[in-house]
């Protein structure tokens, strides 16, 4: 008869969570989660916190997928569940992804996702990574499968896939086929997000390795994926904004798609240069000329292209531009395209070196080299605004040779599609006439061109706006426009403006005073002080004579008791004529007459 098995629950936690029998640390593992699972007070997770790395490698099978289940309700409820986080997930990485059961896997796959939900996926996910340099291949099939998981759950919005991007190589080189399997689930769950972003990261593998994965994603449904999983950061910012009445009236933001560019390393593609690269430019053998175009085009085949000096490389393109050999010009136009896409806004300061030239050139007949050129223009345009063309396209316009007039409007219709800054008023009125004008040339692709550009300037400013400069059309020209309007297709909206808002509102009680009113009391007022100082002037000049007039301004007299009478009594609206005491003159005789007593009001 077999013996009874000894009775541990009485042994402190503590012990029983590291104890050398594997049952024992079972049955204080289910205890740890119960605990766990009903509490939220840090003084029931912090006594374990030291605990978790070994319940997380665990060498019997059983105790450690018990004990994932711990680790689970751990994060799940612990206060701060981040001081062990960097102990915890390399640990699970290495033993829990190489386990040979199912059950393990899964939930040391579902630990990483909390981990990432309780906090942020960039820490995360860097150590998760390192299980791709793992010697086990079903531990490194795991981490592929892991890192599809993060993708599909929290999405290339919240998850920075850069670092993820670069493993693909690695992975899809890798001697096993269930982890080129997980690898090729894990780039068609990238190709949902990023769509043909992901390209250029698909560049190293093996030809048929990229044929089979673009046959999966011709298979893929149109719909773009969304985020499964939020963070807790997320689900806080949500509550929050539905709290404050905003969860239904924002409007919901356009998806903007991802750029590939975005996604790039900077290459620096100027120490990659031939050393013998410019003198091969400049060589009077156009072959060598068109081999020294094409290797540094090879290079500059990147999304995304480091900032440097390019002005001498520039101003040597501009030259090839004008070459008597279509190849070497077409090849001259690929590299500044390649550059402009490459460099973008800091192509900027290039324009003015490489536009005229390449505006030039649309006289030419052959259409691949035209389209080379259209290309580079467009390019360009990524870099600079509608204003930066603007004075280049007006020449242009005026150019004699209707093809440049016609290739160059075919581009101001593209930049007018494709800008994202309104122009400005000046310039709308001048690029409008220029097309006006040009609506009525004898050469018919000119003609197309300005209805095409008119039409789509008036979906960016307006029909009301644009029909002033349209006055002097005729009724056939106009609807050729209006076809082009109503087909256009603009990133930018015309918006009317948005009339002031009103006044505020008075306080109740206290009626506000109109600003004119205001004004005109102060006017009265000063009006008041002026007329009061020039009659006193007046008043004491006139007094000045009243011995000699006999006239005395009662009130102002300066001549201190020389009135005989005192004012008039308060009936009388009038000041009578009174006698006044004669006075005698400074030579001695009385003036004679009628004397006047005049009362100022």
């Amino acid at each position: 008869m077999a013996a009874p098995e000894e009775d541990y629950s009485s042994l402190p936690l503590t012990e029983r969570v590291t104890h050398k029998i594997w049952k024992v640390r079972v049955g204080a593992y289910e205890e740890l989660t119960k605990l766990f699972k009903k509490s939220d007070n840090e003084s029931d997770f912090k006594p374990y916190e030291g605990f978790m790395k070994n319940i997380a490698t665990d060498s019997n099978a059983v105790a450690q997928e018990t004990g994932l289940t711990t680790l689970l309700a751990f994060v799940e409820n612990a206060p701060n569940p981040l001081k062990v986080r960097n102990s915890i997930i390399p640990a699970v990485v290495e033993k829990g992804f190489g386990s040979s059961r199912a059950g393990t896997k899964n939930k040391a796959i579902e630990l990483i996702l909390l981990y990432i939900e309780v906090d942020s996926p960039e820490p995360v996910v860097g150590d998760v990574l390192g299980g791709l340099s793992a010697k086990q291949p079903k531990l490194v099939a795991t981490t592929v499968s892991a890192l599809k998981e993060i993708i599909r759950l929290y999405g290339t919005k919240t998850v920075n896939v850069k670092p993820i991007l670069k493993t693909i190589p690695k992975i899809f080189a890798h001697t096993d086929k269930n982890v080129r399997s997980e690898g090729t689930q894990l780039v068609i769950e990238l190709y949902k997000w990023l769509g043909k972003a992901i390209d250029p990261h698909l560049s190293e593998l093996k030809p048929v390795q990229i044929k089979e994965l673009n046959e999966s994603f011709e298979k893929l449904p149109q719909e773009k994926p969304t985020q499964g999983r939020l963070l807790r950061s997320q689900v806080a910012a949500a509550e929050a904004a539905a709290e404050a009445g905003k969860g239904d009236e924002a409007e919901a933001e356009e998806e903007k798609e991802i750029d590939a560019y975005d996604l790039a390393e900077p290459v620096d593609v100027l120490s990659k240069m031939s050393k013998d690269f410019y003198t091969l430019l400049g060589s009077s053998k156009w072959k060598e000329r068109k081999e020294a175009l094409e290797g540094f085009l090879e290079i500059c085949k990147t999304p995304r292209i480091a900032d440097n000096n390019y002005s001498e490389l520039t101003a040597a393109l501009a030259k090839r531009i004008s070459d008597a050999n279509i190849l070497v010009v077409t090849l001259a136009a690929n590299v500044i395209e390649a550059l402009a896409l490459g460099l973008r806004e800091p192509f900027a300061k290039y324009k003015t070196t490489v536009m005229t030239p390449l505006i030039e050139k649309l006289k030419e007949r052959k259409q691949s080299v035209v389209d080379a050129l259209s290309a580079a223009l467009d390019a360009v345009f990524l870099s600079v605004t509608i204003s930066d063309i603007t004075e280049d396209v007006l020449a242009a316009g005026k150019h004699k040779n209707p093809q440049v007039k016609s290739e160059s409007m075919k581009f101001l219709v593209k930049c007018i599609k494709n800008t994202r800054t309104s122009p400005q008023k000046a310039e709308i009125k001048a690029l409008t006439e220029m097309m006006v004008k040009a609506s009525e040339d004898s050469f018919e692709p000119v003609r197309i061109s300005a209805f095409e550009g008119l039409g789509t300037m008036m979906k960016v400013i307006g029909e009301k706006a644009m029909n002033t400069f349209l006055e002097g059309l005729d009724d056939i020209k106009k609807g050729k426009i209006k076809e082009y309007y109503d087909k256009a297709e603009v990133k930018i909206k015309f918006s009317a403006a948005k009339k002031p808002p009103p006044p505020a509102a008075a306080p109740k009680g206290k009626p506000a005073e109109k600003p004119a009113a205001k004004k005109k009391e102060a006017v009265r007022h000063i009006f008041g002080i002026v007329n009061f100082i020039c009659i006193n002037i007046i008043v004491r000049y006139f007094n000045s004579f009243c011995p000699l007039w006999g006239i005395c301004f009662e009130g102002f007299c300066t001549q201190e008791g020389s009135c005989k009478t005192g004012r008039p009594s308060k009936k009388s609206s009038t000041s009578k004529s009174l006698e006044c005491r004669r006075r005698t003159s400074k030579k001695g005789r009385k003036s004679e007459g009628r004397n006047y007593h005049i009362q100022i009001f």
